[in-house]
């Protein structure tokens, strides 16, 4: 578990020394040398790759991920802020994969000769071929677009309950 969360680690330090420079991304191209040298040394860029990526890993272990670029906020903030809608998204999912999948599995399994067990791992086959996003981008044309049974954005707050089911 350590050298998986220390390979993640490491993989997002060079991730992020891919995307170009931090400093031209903040100010703007059109800044100064000056200011794009100050935001540099502010954020600790001047300073050798061995070194900025030990700064990169104490501030991992102690739960110092910076601040957003985009939002200028803390970043550990703004994930636990989406956290609570990002775990019931997926126990919702997980419950009913397990509730629907589990049963219908079951059943082809048992009658694999059975039209209807055939027809279940037929579909079964061709959902799990289908990339997931487009999937998602459909379902969301057919029930909020076509249907309007959903809306296409969804505020959990308000009417959290009724919004978890399909039909408004």
């Amino acid at each position: 578990m350590t050298l998986v969360l220390l390979g993640i680690l490491t993989f997002l330090f060079f991730l992020q020394r891919l995307s170009g420079d931090p400093a031209t991304v903040l100010a703007g191209h059109s800044s100064s040398p000056e200011v794009l040298e100050a935001i540099r040394e502010d954020m600790g860029l001047n300073e050798p790759l061995h070194v900025q990526y030990a700064v990169f890993m104490s501030k991992a272990l102690r739960l110092d991920f910076g601040d957003s670029m985009r939002y200028q906020q803390p970043a550990l903030g703004m994930v636990l802020d989406r956290l609570p809608n990002t775990l019931i998204l997926a126990v919702s999912a997980l419950a009913l994969a397990v509730l629907v999948g589990v049963p219908l599995g079951t059943y082809a399994a048992l009658y694999p000769n059975r039209p209807s067990g055939v027809l279940i791992n037929l579909l079964a086959g061709v959902l799990q071929s289908l990339p997931s996003f487009w999937l998602g981008l459909m379902l969301l044309l057919i029930f909020a677009v076509e249907l309007k049974w959903v809306g296409s954005v969804a505020n959990l707050e308000e009417d959290f309950f009724r919004r978890m089911a399909l039909p408004r």
